[in-house]
């Protein structure tokens, strides 16, 4: 295969279970979500692995080779820089997310990561089809900032994914020292509440979360001998997106709320076509995106129980790009860059919708093309009424992981590091774009 990605784990057995799972989500991937835009883009029906960079190439599109200097692999931050010293003209980018994997289409660039390590991508037309990553440096601002030295294991949030994946390598660039390295929980799935349990349980030096921290969890901390506290990165939206046949305007608050509690069970009773609601969300027990959903849209009561509970986004997404009348919400970088469903503008009040993209929603036809691009000013306003902070979580035990979990959110709360979360599609919490 033309993309390849590599994942650092403790063992050698860790890092062959998680290859192997890694494939398995991204081939998933490639069937219901690339090979489908795929299609879409070049009219070619039956799309395979190996068609992929021809069928782009011959829509314009040009191979980077990227010669590292002495390893392998190349960081996917490095080879983002060199398409865009490469001036390349194609400009969207499409995020397919699971855990550990991120398949990314950015500023003509189509690369496939779990940690962010890649031979090989694709470009759109213009300037040199090669390109030496060596000479890409660590921003000078990330450099001065005083972090300890080792590896430190971290955990939590999915909304965090895509951070991760494209901004921690520049982190790590600039402070090759100062390595942090991603743990999911031994059982049951990621998520901020995962994370902050295994930060209390010592099992993490720090933990990234969607949500506020809970009087419990401070509770629990205060039992064991330490306190947390928790550091805000950035500011996120949460978007709702339906099957992109539905026909409806926007939803409010109130109609959001009657949805997911089940007292309206046909879109008929909120505007829209006569047909039934089939609503979705992952696990109220898990994720911190469905916290602050109960706590601001539901008003703390909790989901009805015809609502189907997924596993992940990307398997919610699937389900509503397959099921006519269906709705869904989760964070809007993660949301708002699948092609396959159509994002609602969401209001305080009926009739006052505060669209979630900047311009029009675009079509699975021209998605690809004209993607949906957030907007980011209504989400920085407090104009879109559905946004929420997003923490970095530090023990305050005097130890290496209290510093250590505080260098990490210095180095993000940097300039160049919330330049950083603003290019993910997050709002930069301390310095306007």
């Amino acid at each position: 295969m033309w993309l390849r990605g590599l994942l650092h784990c403790g063992s050698r057995n860790a890092l062959a279970q998680q290859i192997k799972q890694d494939r398995e989500r991204f081939r998933e991937q490639l069937h219901t979500q690339l090979y489908p835009a795929i299609s879409e883009l070049t009219g070619v029906t039956k799309i395979t692995s190996s068609k992929i960079a021809p069928l782009l190439e011959a829509q314009g599109y040009r191979r980077i080779k990227v010669k590292p200097p002495r390893s392998k692999h190349v960081p996917v931050t490095k080879i983002t820089t060199a398409a865009h010293k490469a001036k390349s003209s194609f400009v969207f980018k499409v995020f397919l997310s699971g855990v550990g994997v991120i398949l990314t289409i950015i500023t003509g660039v189509i690369i496939e990561t779990s940690t962010g390590l890649v031979t090989d991508v694709i470009t759109g037309d213009g300037g040199d089809s090669t390109a030496d990553s060596s000479d890409v440096q660590a921003p000078a601002q990330l450099k001065a900032v005083k972090t300890p030295t080792g590896t430190f294991r971290y955990g939590g949030s999915t909304t965090w994914a895509t951070i991760r994946a494209q901004a921690d390598p520049i982190l790590a660039q600039a402070k090759p020292g100062f390595q942090f390295n991603y743990l999911d929980p031994v059982s049951g799935v990621p998520g901020s509440g995962a994370g902050i349990q295994m930060l209390l349980a010592n099992q993490i030096a720090f933990a990234q979360s969607s949500r506020p921290l809970k009087t419990e969890e401070y509770q629990t901390a205060r039992q064991r001998g330490f306190t947390l506290k928790e550091i805000p990165i950035a500011i996120d939206g949460i978007a709702v997106s339906v099957h992109p046949d539905l026909t409806i305007p926007g939803l409010s608050i109130a109609q959001l709320r009657s949805i997911y509690t089940g007292a309206v069970n046909n879109w008929q009773q909120v505007g829209g076509p006569n047909l039934p609601i089939t609503a979705y969300s992952r696990d109220p027990n898990q994720g911190g995106t469905v916290k602050f959903f109960a706590d601001n849209v539901l008003s703390g009561t909790t989901l009805g129980p015809q609502i189907k509970i997924m596993g992940s986004t990307t398997e919610a997404v699937r389900a509503v790009s397959q099921t006519p009348g269906s709705i869904y919400f989760a964070s809007a970088p993660e949301l708002l860059a699948q092609c396959s469903v159509k994002p609602l503008p969401i209001g305080r009040q009926a009739n006052k919708w505060v669209a979630p993209t900047q311009q029009l929603y675009a079509s699975p036809q021209t998605c690809l093309s004209q993607p949906n691009q957030i907007n980011l000013d209504a989400f920085r306003q407090g104009d879109y009424p559905l946004t929420r902070r997003l923490f970095v979580v530090v023990k305050e035990d005097g130890q290496r992981d209290q510093e250590a979990g505080k260098a990490y959110a210095t180095l993000l709360l940097t300039q160049e590091g919330q330049s950083l979360i603003e290019q993910l599609g997050f709002v930069s919490i301390r310095y306007s774009q």
